[in-house]
């Protein structure tokens, strides 16, 4: 579909264990210039579960080693702990970025982001734009399946792979938030867990 001068291409994935679908709409302009739409429909399904995150993900060449955002920074975090990681204009390397937890887990995120860039030393990568509202991302030396274990105490960080290719990058519109209040036992505080509901995540990805 051409509109506006760009080639419009949707997907349409549908959840089979959940009776939802969610859609990914890429309007791609001449310029390099790609606007991405991903879109949750519940269709009003009752009791589903909670989401851990809704974005996307993706991987980069190992060379994209340069890393800057405006978010919330220098140092991880998440929805319900970032208040003592200020917005303000932050460089550093995925290697930097990882916080090497001794039960690999989920980590690197920076919350409350407006522009991103992720690029190599000759200054070629990808610059990613906030649309209506501002994201969370990672970009880490591993994928969420080299971090994922069934059970605490599976794997240690000695057992992740020495030798990948590319660098994971999540792009998130919500990701839900740490908890543990109570040590380590408990889910996020209500305001901070992501309920499934009809949503929207829009970015701008460039070519700089």
């Amino acid at each position: 579909i051409i509109k506006n001068s760009g080639v419009k291409v949707q997907a349409v994935y549908s959840l089979e264990n959940t009776k939802t679908e969610v859609t990914i709409e890429y309007l791609v302009f001449a310029d390099g210039v790609v606007e991405i739409t991903e879109r949750l429909d519940t269709k009003e399904v009752k009791d589903l579960p909670l989401l851990p995150r809704f974005g996307v993900k993706f991987k980069v060449k190992k060379d994209f080693n340069n890393i800057e955002w405006y978010g919330r920074g220098p140092f991880e975090n998440y929805a319900d702990r970032k208040t003592a990681a200020f917005v303000g204009r932050y460089n550093s390397t995925p290697e930097e970025m990882f916080y090497s937890y001794p039960s690999p887990q989920e980590s690197s995120n920076r919350c409350d982001t407006r522009s991103l860039n992720i690029f190599n030393n000759n200054g070629n990568g990808l610059e990613i734009v906030k649309g209506k509202e501002n994201f969370e991302f990672s970009v880490m030396p591993y994928s969420v399946e080299d971090l994922s274990q069934e059970k605490r105490g599976e794997k240690h960080t000695v057992d992740l792979p020495e030798n990948n290719d590319f660098y994971a990058v999540t792009l998130d519109h919500k990701n839900q938030g740490v908890a543990g209040i109570d040590s380590w036992g408990s889910m996020p505080l209500e305001k901070y867990q992501i309920k499934p509901a009809n949503m929207e995540f829009h970015f701008t990805l460039k070519v700089r």
